[in-house]
This record gives C-alpha cells, sequence and structure tokens, in this order.
C-alpha cells in the first residue's frame, strides 16, 4: 500500500491525517450539485471483490475521518486485499440509500484509509432493490402479545412480501402498524412496519408491509444483506454462462 499516515499527539484513529495526493475525481453534472459523501460517525456497508472471482466479502464499519475525497474506517474486516483495490462503501440516509466505489490506500489491522474515486450515487427509498430471499420473519401488531411466525418471499431495505401460516381471517388489517423482526445470518433485527396487503395463499397467507424509518446502523444492516444477496445471484450467473 502506498499511502503514508501520521500520528499526533492526540489519541485514538482521529489522530491519524491523511497524506494529500492528487487523485481522480468526478465533476458533477453542471444542474446538479454534488452529492456529499457520508459524514463522520456513519455506518457503512463495505463490499469489497474477490479477485478469484467469487462472491467477495461484506462488512460493516464506522467512518472515523472524512477529508475531502480521503475516509478513514474504524472497526472494519482485517483481511488482505491487493493493492489498489476497490470497494463499495453504502450508507443510509433518510431519503434512501447513497454508495461510492473507493480505492483502498492502507489498512492497518482494522484501521482502512479509502479515496472515494467516482460521485456518489443516490438511491431514492421508493426504489430500494428488492431481492428474493427467504429468512425467517415474526411480525406482531404493536397492541399485540402474540407473534406469527413465517418466511419471507422477497426482501429490500424499505420493506417485505412474507408467507405465515396462519389463516387469512388471522392476518393483520391493511393499514396496521407492526413489529418485524427478521432473522438476518448476521443476526436477527427488530422494525416497524405497515400492512399494505394481505391475501390468501397456502397454507396462509401472504403479506406485503412497508418499513417505517428505522436507525442509519440497522437500515445500512438490512441494505448490505440485500446486496450481497444480488451480488452472490450475479456471481452464479456469470458462473452459469
Amino acid at each position: 500500500m502506498r499511502v503514508s499516515v501520521a500520528t499526533g499527539a492526540v489519541k485514538g484513529v482521529m489522530a491519524v491525517w491523511f497524506r494529500r495526493r492528487e487523485g481522480i475525481t468526478q465533476a458533477p453534472a453542471p444542474d446538479a450539485p454534488a452529492i456529499p459523501l457520508c459524514s463522520p460517525g456513519s455506518e457503512v456497508t463495505v463490499f469489497a471483490d474477490d479477485p478469484g472471482g467469487g462472491g467477495g466479502t461484506m462488512f460493516h464499519a464506522r467512518i472515523a475521518l472524512v477529508d475531502d475525497d480521503q475516509l478513514l474506517l474504524a472497526r472494519a474486516a482485517e483481511i488482505r486485499l491487493h493493492d489498489d483495490a476497490l470497494v463499495t462503501l453504502r450508507w443510509c440516509v433518510a431519503s434512501g440509500e447513497r454508495c461510492v466505489t473507493a480505492s483502498v490506500e492502507s489498512i492497518t489491522g482494522s484501521t482502512w484509509a479509502v479515496r472515494a474515486v467516482g460521485e456518489v450515487i443516490h438511491q431514492q427509498r421508493r426504489a430500494w432493490v428488492r431481492v428474493e430471499t427467504a429468512v425467517a420473519v415474526r411480525v406482531r401488531g404493536v397492541d399485540d402479545e402474540s407473534w406469527q411466525t413465517g418466511e419471507t418471499v422477497n426482501l429490500s431495505a424499505g420493506g417485505m412480501a412474507a408467507v405465515f401460516g396462519t389463516p387469512l381471517n388471522e392476518a393483520p388489517a391493511v393499514g396496521a402498524e407492526l413489529d418485524i423482526e427478521i432473522g438476518l445470518p448476521a443476526g436477527t433485527i427488530t422494525v416497524a412496519g405497515t400492512v399494505l396487503q394481505a391475501q390468501q395463499s397456502q397454507p396462509g397467507h401472504d403479506l406485503r408491509t412497508a418499513f417505517a424509518a428505522m436507525p442509519e446502523g440497522t437500515r445500512g444492516r438490512l441494505a448490505g444483506y440485500v446486496f450481497q444477496v444480488q451480488r452472490e445471484k450475479l456471481a452464479r450467473e456469470r458462473l452459469q454462462r
């Protein structure tokens, strides 16, 4: 890795300062301002491609420092990448999801120095990427004590469709507010949601819900899982071709 860092008197990763160097810049369109990078303290999902052509690696990190197009990631994965490896950083904001490609410039334990090499892309919440995936899910009305257990049919960072074994007459009503627990492989997340549609299925009922606002870290974990499923699907399709 070719970027050096200097440590000052202040302790911790915030004492690390980037050495400036000329890099790739992406000029914003003349009729639209550039979308800003994530701010210090943001939780991001990092996707690193596998040089061998596999599905790559996904992990979560925290933005410790932002200096122009340079970012310092804390609590990142302790893995080895080839020089000038490219990664994708994804994070959530109130209106949707943002991502940027970055070049890895140094890795020291769980601290990564990276440099954004393209424009930040913003995806509106209404356009959340949706994937077909089956993970365990539980729902209950906000005033109920009992849970209904089922399995997702598809999932996005903005909502889900799931199938439950209970009869349609036991399904929550359209517009009802729900507590939702989703069993992601990395751990269960809890979100709030609203019922958009309930319909008969075999052997029970299908439920389509929209998620309410949630903490940035939770949305990031959910979006990260969806993106991982999408990447793995694309990798399988490449192998089949």
